[in-house]
């Protein structure tokens, strides 16, 4: 589990939680809960890159994120169809 903290593509702050389940050695589910929105998706790692796509209602997302040495993921985000992208940390919960 991650707490869950971003920027929307305005620049304006969310936050929430998120969910990483491990269904290979490389591939996972992850479930975002940013206040009322949810949003599933799938994963994946290569090395220190970690890159998610993702559904929203009826809108397709991607997130591309590094993996840090604290255990935290630092990424960017995007939706299709829209121009410009978002940022979002996802820090591990203890």
């Amino acid at each position: 589990r991650y707490k869950v903290q971003g920027t929307n593509f305005d620049g304006s702050p969310y936050g929430g939680e998120a969910t990483i389940t491990l269904t290979s050695a490389t591939t996972c589910e992850i479930v975002w809960t940013t206040g009322v929105t949810s949003s599933n998706g799938i994963c994946m790692r290569n090395d220190n890159s970690f890159a998610a796509g993702y559904a929203m209602g009826d809108k397709i997302g991607l997130v591309i994120y590094k993996l840090m040495s604290d255990g935290s993921l630092n990424g960017l985000w995007t939706i299709a169809g829209q121009e410009g992208n978002g940022t979002e940390v996802l820090i591990p919960l203890q």
